[in-house]
């Protein structure tokens, strides 16, 4: 559950920051970089994330939307590295503190996507409509598998 709630979380903080960036260039607060190609990036990261964490999907796509937001942001924390501005894309420049933002939400991403969930069969069987109550031919009560 806890793989859920991260994308979930995560999911809507990226769509609404993508939103209030979309409205700023530069740097956001004085040190977070908001620039439209930061922004398209965000809002396709967050819809994945929140598609992920709010549909009644499988712990496999749970997992490869974790996968995808991980490794986006461990290589984009590789890229300030190269160079802060990335090649001409982010204008005003990337800062430390998007560096530690990257590294700290990707490797939580490959934390949550590597945890094993009790939860995740409940949640796949819910998915399938696996859960419903079954009778009992004899006594005629429902049952819950």
């Amino acid at each position: 559950m806890i793989a859920v709630w991260f994308a979930r979380i995560v999911g809507v903080g990226l769509i609404v920051l993508s939103i209030v960036g979309f409205f700023f260039e530069g740097h956001l607060f004085g040190f977070l970089t908001v620039d439209l190609s930061l922004d398209i990036g965000r809002v396709v990261l967050g819809l994945m994330l929140c598609a992920a964490g709010f549909l009644p999907v499988s712990r496999m796509y749970l997992n490869v939307a974790l996968g995808i937001f991980a490794t986006t942001y461990l290589l984009s924390a590789l890229t300030w590295f190269m160079d802060r501005e990335v090649y001409g894309l982010v204008p005003s420049g990337l800062t430390v503190p998007d560096l530690v933002a990257w590294i700290v939400f990707g490797v939580a991403a490959l934390g949550v996507m590597l945890l094993p969930e009790q939860t995740a069969h409940r949640r796949d069987d819910i998915a399938e409509g696996m859960l419903a109550p079954q009778r009992d031919a004899e006594s005629g009560r429902g049952e819950h598998r």
